[in-house]
């Protein structure tokens, strides 16, 4: 016979240096985990389940592949329980900001790298 399952922590619960957005800004954005950023965006959870928790079982829907869920759309997404079209888009938005970064970030270092090499360029023709 199964037990019945725990009731999970809301994350107000959560100790406080464990919260994503304390942790966010005491320590950066680079010491959350997916789940936890994308629990930032989506806001909340549902109940008996935290925003992390439903985040972390997305994640684990697209084989914890960031690009595999950035290429679902809003009705698989919402296929999940506790996601609703609000928190899908918000999803797909941030999915969407992320890759438009990574385009323009890969566009402007050949520019920046060009500019490097004709400036020393130039030092080596000077006499």
């Amino acid at each position: 016979m199964k037990s019945p399952k725990k009731p999970s922590l809301t994350i107000k619960d959560w100790h406080h240096s464990d919260r994503p957005r304390e942790k966010l800004l005491a320590q950066g954005v680079r010491s959350l985990s997916n789940a936890e950023l994308l629990a930032l965006i989506i806001g909340t959870g549902l109940p008996g389940s935290n925003a992390v928790e439903l985040m972390k079982k997305l994640l684990k829907n697209s084989d914890h592949q960031l690009q595999k869920l950035a290429r679902q759309n809003v009705s698989e997404l919402i296929k999940i329980n506790g996601i609703g079209t609000a928190k899908a888009v918000k999803i797909m938005a941030a999915l969407g900001l992320a890759s438009r970064y990574s385009t323009e970030t890969i566009h402007q270092q050949p520019t920046a790298c060009l500019k490097k090499y004709n400036l020393a360029k130039g030092e080596f023709r000077k006499p």
